[in-house]
């Protein structure tokens, strides 16, 4: 296995992005000031599926909430194979209600299995 750059030049696709990864999260600012902690599971054919935990403001003032959601989802990869790409999830919350995001990656790491990019660590950034 050999070990790659911060972004993959050549050869990235959807087939690379594949297993189970961990995340976490945090969002500051405002009156939302979150944390998420999850699992992910990427097929290596464009799906996504796994759960998150995050705690959240309640509706009291000053009172928190953990949330357990199950997401699914799909992703995509750029077709200039530069490691670049695209998420979708929609996460289940305990009242039934959905809420969908978006998201854009970068892989940031990655290694070489038998000819092939596999990722190894990626970043999610939210488009505003």
């Amino acid at each position: 296995m050999t070990s790659m750059r911060s972004t993959l030049a050549q050869n990235f696709t959807v087939a690379s992005l594949r297993g189970t990864y961990a995340f976490t999260a945090v969002g500051r600012g405002g009156h939302l000031n979150t944390a998420s902690i999850g699992i992910y599971h990427f097929d290596g054919r464009g799906r996504i599926s796994g759960s998150s935990v995050s705690n959240l403001p309640d509706h009291r003032f000053g009172s928190r909430m953990l949330l357990n959601r199950p997401v699914e989802g799909t992703y995509s990869a750029d077709a200039d194979g530069s490691g670049y790409g695209s998420t979708r999830v929609v996460s289940t919350n305990p009242d039934g209600s959905i809420e969908e995001s978006n998201a854009i990656f970068l892989v940031t790491r990655a290694e070489t299995v038998d000819g092939e990019n596999i990722v190894q660590e990626m970043s999610l950034c939210r488009p505003r």
